[in-house]
């Protein structure tokens, strides 16, 4: 067939025909053989249609494709997020630049040690005894006598401090409130490693007190921090 055929309501033909009462055949497709008054009959062509059908899928495609441009969009971004596990070379870049940084952390931690006040490593080791005691008080008020005696336990900073407090003790009161610290910190070992909390609370105070009084006495006090 040259073209298809769509169908009218009765009631639609009946008002395109100008005599209400002659049934309109040509909008069946019917061509009526007597005179008068014609209805036009209403045909589209297979190309119409084609092309009715071809502008619709072309409208479903462009929305399609515009609803995929956000997710193209993203990625390129969500891909760099992932990292090339397989590049060894970028892997051991990442390795030493954070070595390096790691080092320039450390620098700068001891230029802000300076800065703040250390002058030298003497009042540096007295830093860290501070610092170690702190770290025992906190190991003390949850219980843990272990890690009380392992960290008032350590030679290396306790012979670090000794040296330090004989170097800054320059009067005769900074020395014998040197010699209270020490005491103190023995005390609260012996407590910690024998299973007295409450003597080792004891101790901890004794020591503290006289870390501080010593500190005073050497003129090191105020270059200290969280004494």
């Amino acid at each position: 067939m040259a073209g298809a055929l769509i169908l009218v309501p009765s009631s639609t033909a009946a008002s395109l025909c100008k005599a209400p009462t002659t049934p309109c055949l040509q909008a069946f497709g019917v061509s009526r053989k007597s005179g008068g008054n014609r209805c036009p009959s209403v045909r589209a062509s297979s190309d119409d249609l084609k092309t009715i059908e071809s502008s619709q899928i072309s409208r479903r495609s462009a929305a399609a494709l515009l609803s995929a441009v956000p997710l193209l969009w993203l990625a390129p971004s969500a891909r760099a997020l992932i990292p090339d596990d397989d590049d060894e070379e970028l892997i051991e870049k990442a390795k030493a630049n954070r070595k390096s940084r790691l080092a320039s952390e450390k620098v700068a931690e001891k230029e802000y040690a300076k800065t703040g006040g250390f002058a030298d490593g003497e009042v540096v080791a007295v830093q860290i005894a501070v610092n170690k005691l702190a770290k025992s008080g906190e190991a003390l008020a949850a219980g843990d006598l272990p890690a009380v005696a392992a960290t008032v336990g350590s030679d290396a900073w306790v012979g670090e401090f000794q040296r330090a407090t004989s170097g800054l003790s320059t009067s005769d009161a900074a020395k014998k409130s040197a010699n209270a610290v020490f005491e103190g910190i023995g005390a609260l070992e012996n407590s910690a490693k024998s299973g007295s909390l409450v003597d080792a609370k004891r101790s901890f105070v004794t020591a503290v007190s006289a870390l501080q009084t010593w500190a005073d006495d050497a003129g090191i006090a105020a270059s200290l921090k969280g004494l």
